[in-house]
C-alpha cells in the first residue's frame, strides 16, 4: 500500500513515516526505482504500534531502533535500567513493555513479486529511440512531484536493447529489476514543438488497485545510445597501493540505504546477513579481490580506498570504522540505480570474518 494509505491506518503523518525511514526505524517494504514512491504492508502496523508504544515510555527514536533489532538480553536491560533513572513518573509504562522486549520483533517486511510477461517478440519503433525527459506524472488525474534522486531522464535503445531496468517493442517498455518485472504501454503524440510520449507506467500497487502513473515525456534527441555509453564512469586505472589494514576476508552484516553512513550502529540493528545479496569480499595482497553475491563469486582488483570493478567501471570507495569494541569495513555499492540512474549510492558494512 501506498505510504499515504499506511499513514491513515496508522493514525499518523506521511512525514512521520517517512522520519522514521530516515532514522532506520520502519523502512517502505518498497520503492519504486522510478518515481521514487514508497510502499509499505500490513505487516508492519505491528511495528509502527510498537514504536508509538516505546516513544509513549519515554525512550528516545535511537533508543528505540535499538529495542526493535535488540540481539542479546543485556541491551535490553541495560536500555530499561537508564530510562528508569531519567523517567520515574513512566515506571509503569516502562515495566509493561519490558515483558515484551525480550519476544522477537517479526519484521518480514515482504510484498509480493509483480511478474509480468515481458518477452515480447521485438518490433522495431525507429521515432522512439533516442532520449526523453520526463516532464511530469499524472495519478488518478492528479499531477504529482517526481521524488526520486537523480536525472529524469529515459532511454530507447537501438533494437530494444537493454540498460538498468528497461527495454522495449514497440508500444511497450519493459521494466525487469530482477524481482518485479511488467510492461507499460505508451504512445506517442506529434505536436508543433516536438515529439511527446504519454507512457502509462505501472506502480508497485497495481495488481491490488489497478492505478497506473501517466508519466508525460517530450523527446530530446534520436541519438543512438548504448548502454554503456550512457552509464556514469568512475576512474578504474588507479595504481594497486597496499592497505594492509583491509587484507582478509570479511563478512558482510548490513546494508545502509544512500545517506546512512555515518548514522551505523552494531551489531544492535544490523540487517539478518542470510537476505543481503552481497554476503562476503575478501582482500588479498596482490591487488585481487573476490565477493560473493548469493552462490556466485566474482573476482576483482583493489587499492587503498577503493574496490575496483573494471568491467562495468565503478570504482567503490572504502572506509574503515570503529564502534568501540569492532571494526566495521564500509563499502559503497553502486548498482544500476548510480550508474544509469544518477542517485547516490548506499554502503554495505563488513566485519572481518
Amino acid at each position: 500500500m501506498k505510504i499515504g494509505i499506511f499513514a491513515k491506518r496508522c493514525g499518523t503523518t506521511i512525514s512521520t513515516l517517512r522520519h522514521y525511514d530516515d532514522q532506520g526505524l520502519l523502512r517502505p517494504v518498497h520503492v519504486d526505482e522510478f518515481t521514487g514512491y514508497r510502499y509499505y504492508d500490513a505487516s508492519q502496523l505491528p511495528v509502527f504500534a510498537r514504536i508509538e508504544k516505546c516513544k509513549e515510555a519515554g525512550f528516545t527514536l535511537g533508543e528505540i531502533r535499538l529495542l526493535l533489532y535488540a540481539k542479546d538480553e543485556e541491551t535490553v536491560r541495560r536500555l530499561f535500567e537508564s530510562n528508569r533513572t531519567r523517567l520515574r513518573r513512566m515506571l509503569e509504562a516502562l515495566e509493561a513493555l519490558q515483558k515484551t522486549t525480550s519476544e522477537e520483533i517479526v519484521m518480514q517486511q515482504t510484498m509480493e513479486p509483480f511478474v509480468e510477461k515481458i518477452d515480447f517478440p521485438f518490433v522495431d519503433d525507429e521515432q522512439v529511440v533516442g532520449k526523453w525527459e520526463v516532464l511530469h506524472a499524472t495519478v488518478g488525474g492528479r499531477t504529482v512531484k517526481l521524488l526520486a534522486e537523480g536525472t529524469r531522464e529515459l532511454y530507447f535503445l537501438p533494437g530494444g536493447a537493454r540498460y538498468w531496468c528497461f527495454g522495449w517493442t514497440k508500444g511497450k517498455l519493459l521494466f525487469s529489476n530482477g524481482t518485479d518485472s511488467f510492461a507499460n504501454a505508451y504512445q506517442i503524440d506529434e505536436r508543433e514543438d516536438g515529439l511527446y510520449m504519454t507512457l502509462f507506467f505501472k506502480s508497485h500497487d497495481y495488481p491490488e488497485t489497478g492505478e497506473v502513473t501517466e508519466l508525460t515525456l517530450q523527446k530530446r534527441d534520436s541519438v543512438r545510445y548504448t548502454a554503456d555509453g550512457i552509464a556514469r564512469k568512475d576512474d578504474v586505472d588507479r595504481p594497486f597501493v597496499n592497505d594492509e589494514r583491509v587484507l582478509g576476508q570479511w563478512e558482510a552484516v548490513a546494508f545502509l540505504p544512500s545517506g546512512r553512513k555515518g548514522d551505523f550502529r552494531l551489531p544492535e540493528h544490523a540487517d539478518d546477513p542470510s537476505r543481503l545479496f552481497c554476503k562476503r569480499i575478501t582482500f588479498l595482497a596482490d591487488g585481487k579481490c573476490t565477493s560473493v553475491y548469493g552462490e556466485r563469486t566474482v573476482a576483482h582488483t583493489w587499492t587503498k580506498g577503493y574496490v575496483l570493478h573494471r568491467t562495468e567501471k565503478t570504482a567503490c570507495a572504502y572506509e574503515l570504522q570503529s564502534d568501540g569494541t569492532r571494526e566495521y569495513l564500509l563499502l559503497e555499492w553502486k548498482s544500476g540505480d548510480y550508474r544509469w540512474g544518477g542517485r547516490n549510492c548506499g554502503s554495505y558494512v563488513f566485519v572481518r570474518a
